[in-house]
């Protein structure tokens, strides 16, 4: 039994070490650990190889076996480097200060101290960097004053040829030292001040090592965290997939919920409305009875036409267009007196198209509202206030206000559809009773900037409203004149942060909402239009934003032409997202600015080739001319210029550049007398085409690498025979048809070098782009991942829509047509030859608001299917975990469900 057990927990570790040495870690750990056994393999193998066998320590002369026994302990801590950086450090150190002290000064595997300062810098805790720093530096001045001492007298145990011990003191007196002359045999002084400059010199020597190394393993430390930061954001994009869709979906739910009542319920409370009043003011006037069916009618048409658009698969912004800010008159449809007052200069064209629905939509759901709630008698302003940077608007009634709640309305979901609307924008609305009866809403909405403002363009005037004001239906002291000022009815709104009843006798938050501002902003209705970029949650430029330094440095730029600044936008670097920046040293700073700056890093690199070749070139044609004449100095200059400058642009535009160099190297080849020496930089572009273009760079780049590399094989091939160029070449009539054979062969031969070199970057580029650490590469694959996850987003609320329109599109149409076929019965009752009876025309207004009321009651129970089972955005998610959406329940099960319960 105790066997049994025993082997079960053997063979249950040995999976385990299985499954780990598979990990990352486990690979890492492998990895490492075949390296360090080459690493003391080749030092053993050097120790025992060496035919001097005299290696002094302090104390002691060792023999080469003891030098590698000494060694040997060094496979561990080189081997655990990576996955246990600090304690591997330590380790190291106690190792070197033992041998240091008590074994040989020095072993062939010290200099393998610089890898164990490396890793623990770049792989260990960043706070305790500094104390790795110290530690170096100070085995960096034992192991100094230890060499300087062993190898300028010897050890102190060790038995001279007279049978005594050394004597240190008489040996740092003498003019000679009885070691090995000196570490580096200085020629004057005593011994004792001979090693005293050995120990100064190898300080500085191995010191610089040290902290040559440190820079190197925390600029590498800095890249490394950057790249962790992308690999993580990746990640995590790619493991949100699913619930992004699933959260498109829900959302899609909910614009589709708050569409409908904007479109649907809006239109059946107008029939209701109008129904009622055409009911006994139809019965004793025809001509309104007339009128009043024919708004019905129409009302009923434009309904339809909002619900094919609503349900297009082409998104919200689909086909049809959507009713706007210039829309807002059609809605004064004479049931209540409305006036409309404008201050300020309207900037309507920068209202965003969403914007410019939000506003419309927000009008709408405000007069229905009037209509529905404040009783008779009530009368609507609409105040807006248009300033440089938002657009103010306020409707407010005189109604019942808060007292209308106290008739039995129930909560409705149009106020919730109003404040995500506007907040999707960028903007901000309150809405509540007025301290003195009544009702107001307000809302700001930002404008976005006007291209040509920043060059001087002025605003667009005001469009006149003489028709709002003229209208029948429009009452009260109308607009106002542009610039004038008025008082503000936001007074009578709510403070901000407090929650005020509504009309519907629900809590609504005023501009205490903006608290989630941030997240509401990034809401999901916005999927079919993509999101906004990161960092403009709204995709609207706020009043707050206008002094960031982009716009600062945007308005510097008001001076430059268009195409200058077109040019300018499209010359700079890519940002990169380099994560959390805090607790950082100098030299991190440093590499991470280098990283996101890398276009002027290139662009450096490549002006001090253009530095260093300039000269070289132009001795160089000027000796191998074969035109009898040298290039000019200017002539030179634009040629290490043109020939180099497609480098700067290496990670910029990778494959362009690339392209470039290709080409210009082979007219190089083609004209030039010489192949210039900077040509070797063209591996450079080959690789960086491959690691940083597209997926497939690679094809193209190794059919352009093999047409030069044998272009050069061909030209150096008939370089031996005199000719000065692939152009002279071709035009040389000395050439048979072996000597072309020849000269295709020869260049095939020395080609392939360079075609070798040239394939070999194309692997490197391919394997480091596999292992996904660098960061440009990491952010293409954001934002492709990004790209993918936006179009499984709009796939998911599309597949949403069609599938509530199978089952709510025929229904509503079904509803709607029956209203206008009663509209149509009415209106020819109304034009018969025969005169209705006011009962007549009291029936056929009853049938339709009757109609209107069934309807709007079961599209109350869709609307709310709707609603508690999709969320606007992810925010929230964890509010109500029991509403899930589930796809393959119909919505008539759903109401089912909702009856039952």
């Amino acid at each position: 039994m105790d066997t049994v057990d025993w082997t079960g927990r053997l063979r249950r570790r040995l999976a385990h070490a299985r499954i780990w040495l598979q990990g990352e870690r486990g690979r890492m750990f492998t990895f490492d650990a075949m390296l360090a056994l080459i690493f003391v393999g080749l030092s053993i193998a050097s120790t025992v190889g060496s035919r001097d066998s005299y290696n002094p320590g302090l104390l002691f002369q060792y023999p080469n076996a003891v030098m590698v026994a000494w060694g040997l302990p060094a496979v561990v801590p080189l081997a655990l480097r990576r996955i246990r950086p600090e304690p591997a450090a330590w380790w190291y150190v106690g190792l070197t200060a033992s041998h240091l002290l008590f074994g040989p000064g020095t072993i062939d595997s010290d200099p393998l101290s610089l890898l164990m300062l490396y890793s623990v810098l770049v792989y260990g805790t960043a706070g305790h960097a500094w104390r790795f720093v110290t530690a170096a530096m100070v085995m960096a001045l034992l192991t100094a004053g230890v060499w300087a001492v062993t190898f300028n007298v010897t050890p102190l145990f060790d038995v001279l040829a007279n049978g005594t011990y050394a004597d240190w003191t008489a040996q740092l007196s003498g003019d000679t030292c009885p070691g090995v002359a000196g570490t580096l045999n200085p020629s004057t002084g005593t011994c004792g001040a001979r090693m005293l400059q050995d120990a100064g010199i190898l300080a500085v020597l191995i010191g610089v090592s040290m902290l040559s190394i440190s820079v190197m393993a925390l600029w590498q430390r800095a890249r490394r965290a950057t790249v962790n930061a992308m690999r993580e954001r990746n990640a995590s994009i790619m493991a949100r997939e699913a619930e992004e869709t699933r959260i498109a979906a829900l959302a899609e739910r909910a614009r589709i919920a708050r569409d409908m009542h904007d479109v649907v319920a809006h239109t059946l409370s107008t029939i209701i409305v109008q129904s009622d009043g055409g009911r006994y003011a139809g019965a004793r006037d025809l001509a309104l009875a007339r009128r009043t069916m024919a708004t019905i009618r129409h009302e009923a048409e434009r309904a339809q036409h909002d619900m094919r658009r609503l349900f297009s698969v082409f998104g919200p912004n689909g086909a049809g267009g959507a009713s706007g800010y210039a829309d807002i008159p059609s809605l004064f449809d004479g049931s209540i007196p409305v006036s409309r007052r404008v201050t300020g200069v309207a900037h309507a064209a920068r209202l965003s198209a969403k914007a410019d629905e939000a506003v419309f939509r927000l009008v709408q759901e405000s007069l229905t509202n009037t209509r529905k709630h404040a009783g008779p008698g009530a009368r609507v302003t609409i105040d807006e206030i248009w300033s440089d940077d938002a657009l103010s608007i306020t409707i407010a009634d005189n109604g019942r206000g808060g007292a209308s709640a106290q008739d039995g309305h129930r909560p409705g979901y149009g106020l919730i559809g109003m404040h995500e609307r506007i907040e999707a924008v960028g903007g901000s609305v309150s809405a509540g009773p007025r301290p003195n009866g009544g009702f107001i809403v307000a809302a700001t909405i930002p404008l976005a900037p006007v291209p040509g403002e920043a060059d001087g363009h002025t605003a667009m005037p005001a469009v006149p409203r003489a028709d709002d004001a003229a209208t029948p239906q429009a009452s009260g002291t109308g607009h106002r004149a542009n610039g004038e000022s008025m008082s503000s009815p936001m007074a009578a709104i709510p403070a901000a942060g407090n929650l005020g009843p509504s009309r519907d006798g629900k809590s609504i938050p005023s501009d205490g909402m903006a608290a989630d501002a941030g997240t509401r902003r990034a809401s999901m209705t916005e999927l079919p239009s993509g999101n906004p970029p990161a960092g403009s949650p709204s995709g609207i430029t706020s009043p707050a934003s206008s002094a960031s330094p982009t716009s600062i440095v945007s308005h510097m730029k008001i001076h430059l032409p268009q195409p200058l600044r077109r040019l300018a936008r499209w010359l700079q670097a890519k940002p990169i997202d380099q994560g959390d920046n805090h607790e950082l040293n100098w030299i991190a700073r440093l590499a991470r600015w280098t990283e996101r700056h890398y276009l002027f890093m290139d662009t450096m690199g490549a002006v001090l080739l253009m530095l260093l070749f300039y000269r070289p070139t132009f001795r160089d044609l000027q000796w191998q001319t074969g035109y009898g004449v040298a290039l000019p100095h200017v002539a030179t200059a634009l040629l290490t210029i043109v020939l180099l400058a497609p480098l700067a642009f290496r990670r910029r535009f990778p494959e362009a550049s690339a392209l470039a160099v290709a080409v210009l190297s082979f007219l190089q080849l083609l004209f030039l007398p010489s192949v210039l020496p900077f040509n070797v930089f063209a591996l450079v572009s080959v690789y960086s085409a491959v690691l940083y273009g597209r997926e497939r760079a690679w094809r193209w780049v190794s059919v352009a690498l093999v047409i030069d590399s044998w272009a050069f094989g061909i030209r150096t091939t008939s370089g031996q025979d005199g000719i000065g160029s692939l152009m002279r070449l071709a035009l040389s009539p000395a050439y048979t048809v072996m000597d072309w054979v020849a000269v295709v062969l020869g260049g095939l031969l020395l080609g392939g070098m360079v075609m070798l070199a040239g394939f070999g970057c194309i692997a490197a580029a391919r394997w480091a782009r596999s292992r996904g650490s660098n960061a440009l590469v990491l952010q293409q694959r954001e934002e492709a991942l990004r790209a993918e996850q936006e179009r499984q987003k709009v796939l998911a609320a599309n597949l949403e829509r069609e599938r509530i329109s199978a089952a709510m599109q025929a229904e509503v149409a079904a509803t709607l047509e029956s209203v206008i076929v009663q509209t149509d019965a009415g209106l020819a009752m109304l034009d018969g030859p025969a005169e209705p009876s006011g009962e007549q025309v009291a029936a056929a207004f009853a049938a339709i608001g009757s109609r209107g009321r069934s309807a709007l009651a079961h599209m109350r129970q869709l609307l709310a299917v709707l609603r508690e089972t999709g969320f606007s955005d992810a925010a929230h998610e964890g509010m109500a975990p029991e509403m899930r959406l589930a796809p393959a329940a119909s919505l008539d099960s759903q109401l089912r469900d909702r009856a039952r319960g």
